[in-house]
């Protein structure tokens, strides 16, 4: 568990500390790059958007537990103590649809949910005691020695 800055100078540690746990779990290359690329779009929203340009930190919580079948599941819970916000509740697009209105309207961002959505195998949202509580879930099949 870290408490630390809601900033992305902080990313970089967070990321070799889950890149570590990851390969020491035996997790596949492909996968453990799945689970960093969505770590990074949830931490770089509460950094970006949370606080609303003050200070404030991020609570993550990572497990990584044996399934009975085989799998192993890995699991990296965000807390932050900004304002609410559900980003299960950002609207579902056609592919390719929304990036080339907005390429053209020239907004940017707002695809990185949509990132995390993808790489999930299960993603939960609760806003409880002032905190919003975001959960990312992904399953794993240890990689064999060769």
């Amino acid at each position: 568990m870290w408490n630390i800055p809601a900033d992305l100078g902080s990313w970089e540690h967070v990321s070799a500390h889950i890149e570590t746990e990851l390969q020491s779990n035996r997790c596949p290359a492909e996968t453990s790059l799945s689970i960093i690329v969505a770590a990074e779009e949830i931490f770089a929203n509460i950094s970006a958007y949370a606080y609303q340009g003050s200070d404030g930190t991020v609570e993550i919580i990572t497990k990584n537990e044996p399934l009975n079948d085989g799998r192993n599941e890995y699991s990296l819970t965000f807390f932050d103590w900004g304002t609410e916000f559900n980003p299960l509740n950002t609207p579902e697009f056609e592919k390719g649809t929304l990036a080339r209105q907005k390429y053209k309207s020239g907004v940017r961002g707002g695809f990185g949910i949509h990132i995390v959505k993808d790489k999930a195998d299960l993603l939960s949202y609760k806003y409880e005691d002032g905190q919003n509580v975001l959960c990312f879930v992904k399953s794993y099949t240890p990689a064999t020695c060769q």
